[in-house]
């Protein structure tokens, strides 16, 4: 895990509110084509409620005091800071808790770095779902695209509920090697092996 001459030296979410994410329930309409074939020419929807959140980015500060030029996988983790008694959760018990929210390479100059990673570029989620109808005509086919099989999380369910009083979360930021820690490419046209697929099942 040792990742020499880089150091980590600040880390702030930003949103409305500096270090606060606000989650809501928000109304969506859920196309039952993408997993029922009704027979029909038209679209058959439900109304529902889901959790979502607010957009925002990382910021990330990496200090390189080597002379050369490095490539640095980034991965970050949530979890709460304390249990439902109010009582801080050690480290060891906390580590269990860690959700992946990101992973993904930077490269990392000789001196200052700003990395400003934004929320909706999560390689743990995807960012929209295709009905059977959409898939068989090709829609939304690209070649740089970064998703290939629609594995992850919906963006929306990115961020754990909150409450009305908020919940406090520690945030965990590490950074390795990129050279003996690579991040799988999106950009070959053969790649299949994408973090998501880290959540496939079946």
């Amino acid at each position: 895990l040792t990742f020499p001459n880089i150091e980590i030296t600040d880390v702030k979410i930003n949103a409305k509110t500096s270090n606060v994410i606000h989650t809501f329930i928000r109304e969506d309409e859920l196309e039952l084509n993408h997993c029922i074939q009704f027979g029909s020419q038209g679209s058959v929807r439900v109304r529902y409620h889901h959790l979502d959140h607010e957009a925002f980015s990382y910021v990330i500060n990496v200090s390189n005091s080597g002379t050369e030029e490095k490539v640095g996988t980034v991965r970050l983790f949530l979890a709460p800071k304390y249990d439902e008694l109010g009582n801080i959760i050690p480290l060891d018990g906390q580590r269990r808790l860690y959700i992946e929210m990101d992973k993904f390479s930077t490269d990392l100059r000789p001196g200052k770095n700003l990395i400003v990673r934004s929320s909706t570029d999560s390689s743990v989620t995807i960012s929209s779902t295709y009905s059977f109808k959409e898939l068989l005509h090709g829609e939304d086919v690209d070649e740089d695209r970064s998703e290939f099989c629609s594995c992850g999380w919906p963006q929306h369910l990115l961020v754990p509920k909150g409450n009305n009083k908020g919940m406090v979360f520690d945030l965990f930021v590490m950074i390795t090697d990129g050279e003996k820690d690579k991040v799988p490419s999106s950009k070959r046209k053969s790649a299949m092996m994408l973090p998501q697929l880290l959540r496939c099942f079946g």
